[in-house]
């Protein structure tokens, strides 16, 4: 597979080299026609103004109709839970020349017949996601068009991006988190598996199979396997428990991850049940007023909340909001969020003029660090009808 790859890559080069003294030197549009999963479709659209790789060679056509015609709306039409996605990509040749990105025009010799004027990348291609428009149709609702810009490997967020992770790589001991933090940055989660299996089997130190533990229950999290998550994190908890004092931090940090997971799977009582160790972890080992504590009690309120006890849950939110409202400025962000856990309480609880006081007072303080034109302050406007 890897001699493919380069006699590939190096393939694209050589062609590449050769149609540069015909080729358009002004900008110019190429377009892609995928189905995406709605998740990872939500991801992207969350993504917007980031950048985005194309890390397998790279296939687009100059037809915009062939692209979306041919393939996207099928891909919409036929895969239900996916979404037509059409890229839309605005290729600089003089940006690709000076970054060493190597592109072919290959019509006559792809397999590819619909696509037409197909256009081949090599590998890693970098664009920014510059916006993202729903595509008018009258049989579905699920295309979408997703301009991306070229922007090659000399752009500053890309720099800025990789400038970081060196040095969060350089923050760690070499060996296995070194690599095991390559792959969960690469999103490479199977060969992250078979390392953390490895390293746990290997290892004698108790600190470092918690922490393995730990991040192999983050890596099952992310990828949405919450049962083989939950073992994970229950094991790193075991191997805390066994080797610490019961009110040893660390411990509060795992049973939040337990607690966090166990609501993601609506197991609300177990999540509560959790969130309730957390808390008498944290309350033996930190002051009264400590942001720890209310962001607990704030985690105990939504469990409460969760399960339909509204008094619980506000006697939970009560205490948050009496410690932010002792160590946080007036117009802190923390408070707003604590006033609105409070206005939601009272309105599920048909308490509506005490609800409508606290909403006031969110919005009071989202409008001094919110634009006006944010989506929140809106809504909020709307339901007091300001």
């Amino acid at each position: 597979m890897g001699f493919f790859i380069r006699r590939l890559h190096r393939a694209i080069e050589q062609l590449y080299h050769k149609q540069q003294s015909t080729a358009i030197k002004t900008p110019f549009k190429l377009y892609r026609g995928q189905g995406l999963l709605e998740k990872h479709f939500e991801t992207l659209k969350q993504a917007k103004g980031r950048l985005m790789s194309f890390n397998n060679f790279l296939s687009t056509s100059r037809n915009r109709d062939l692209s979306l015609k041919k393939i996207t709306s099928p891909s919409a039409a036929l895969n239900q839970g996916s979404v037509g996605v059409l890229f839309v990509m605005t290729i600089d040749p003089t940006l690709c020349a000076s970054t060493s990105t190597s592109f072919a025009d290959i019509k006559s010799d792809s397999q590819e017949k619909y696509q037409g004027d197909e256009i081949l990348f090599s590998t890693h291609t970098i664009f920014r996601i510059d916006k993202i428009e729903r595509i008018t149709d009258d049989h579905t609702n699920t295309l979408w068009e997703v301009y991306l810009t070229f922007v090659g490997n000399n752009d500053n967020d890309l720099r800025t991006y990789t400038v970081q992770m060196q040095k969060e790589l350089n923050s760690l001991a070499i060996g296995w988190s070194r690599l095991a933090r390559i792959f969960i940055k690469l999103r490479k989660f199977e060969k992250l598996e078979t390392l953390y299996e490895y390293v746990l089997k290997n290892t004698s130190s108790a600190t470092d199979k918690e922490n393995y533990c730990d991040q192999l229950g983050c890596m099952f999290e992310i990828m949405e396997n919450y049962p083989k998550a939950l073992s994970s994190y229950e094991k790193s908890s075991r191997i805390l428990s066994h080797n610490h004092s019961p009110n040893h931090l660390n411990l509060a940090a795992s049973y939040s991850n337990i607690g966090a997971l166990y609501g993601k799977m609506n197991e609300n009582k177990k999540m509560l049940a959790s969130y309730e160790i957390l808390l008498q972890v944290r309350k033996q080992s930190l002051p009264p007023n400590h942001p720890d504590l209310a962001a607990s009690y704030r985690k105990i309120g939504t469990a409460y909340s969760k399960i339909l006890d509204y008094t619980q849950a506000l006697s939970a939110f009560q205490r948050t909001l009496g410690i932010r409202g002792k160590t946080l400025s007036l117009s802190h962000p923390d408070l707003a969020a604590s006033y609105h856990n409070m206005d939601m309480i009272y309105a599920k609880m048909q308490e509506y003029s005490k609800a409508l006081s606290y909403f006031e007072r969110v919005l009071s303080i989202w409008q001094k660090f919110l634009p006006s034109t944010d989506e929140n302050v809106l809504q909020l406007k709307k339901i007091l009808i300001v």
